[in-house]
């Protein structure tokens, strides 16, 4: 299990995660039978020494609508909850718009960077291949009855590696969401990219995506700077709130607006373009 490798997990640490695992999974599914679906375990290994999942918020045999979520740097399985629980709140939104039955995959399916290592292309490069294998297996598994809409939406990092990773799929999906990106690898254009639309969107408050940027240096272009990107704004709306921070989904008791929080302009927005393209 790579348990002896120095960059690897401690006992202590590999049962700790796989108790939040269990734990997570356990509370995503309670609230998934409640809203009349399931919680699925797609995926369980490891990736450099690290435990790796990914969940289904939503029956991804059959689900009309499909929603990939990708996080970014500094995600391990200790917080699968949080992940868990944004991809419930945008199953719910994006249904809310119309979706029809609707799967949201929280895919923690790498090992993603630490934040020093945000510059470096490495974590994104071994993350792409594992992501795009992963894309093209849901079509592949539903070849007889394949989803109407597929979107992938990627915070942080994992907008980095989502970039790459759509430059290897066999499957085109319908679009893509960036959110709080430090950059794509310079040089990717949208028409490189297997899929139909590219959106991004970084909110005024979010200064740990600029600093991602900054730090990669020539190395990494603003998605939102490339031409073709259809970008929407993460400010605030009717009925909708700012996000404030760089954060996917932050405990709100402190008054953070996460992009996936559920009153975040953002949740509405990529819910809207997982229905029908726009935000």
């Amino acid at each position: 299990m790579g348990l002896a490798s120095p960059d690897g997990p401690s006992l202590e640490e590999f049962e700790r995660q796989v108790d939040a695992l269990v734990a997570g999974l356990a509370r995503a599914d309670g609230q998934a039978r409640l809203g009349g679906t399931v919680a699925q375990l797609i995926g369980f290994g490891s990736d450099d020494s690290m435990l790796t999942a990914a969940v289904s918020i939503g029956d991804l045999d059959t689900a009309s609508t499909v929603l990939a979520n990708v996080p970014g740097a500094g995600t391990t399985l200790d917080g699968i909850e949080g992940n868990l629980n944004a991809a419930t709140d945008l199953r719910s939104a994006t249904m809310y718009q119309g979706g029809g039955p609707t799967a949201v995959v929280a895919w923690l399916g790498y090992r993603a960077p630490s934040f020093p290592e945000v510059p470096n292309m490495d974590r994104a490069a071994s993350g792409a291949d594992r992501f795009a294998t992963f894309l093209d297996g849901v079509y592949d598994s539903r070849r007889d009855s394949p989803p109407d809409r597929v979107t992938v939406i990627a915070h942080s990092y994992g907008s980095t590696l989502v970039a790459s990773a759509l430059q290897l799929t066999e499957h085109r999906i319908d679009d893509v969401v960036a959110y709080g990106s430090p950059g794509f690898l310079r040089g990717i254009e949208v028409a490189s990219l297997n899929v139909d639309e590219v959106h991004a969107t970084e909110a005024r408050a979010d200064g740990t995506a600029f600093w991602g940027r900054f730090f990669a240096g020539p190395t990494r272009t603003d998605p939102r700077d490339v031409s073709g990107v259809q970008v929407f704004s993460s400010e605030a709306g009717q009925g909708t709130r700012a996000v404030t921070t760089h954060d996917m989904a932050p405990d709100q008791s402190g008054g953070a607006v996460g992009y996936l929080s559920p009153d975040s302009t953002t949740m509405g927005s990529i819910a809207r373009i997982a229905v029908g393209g726009k935000p």
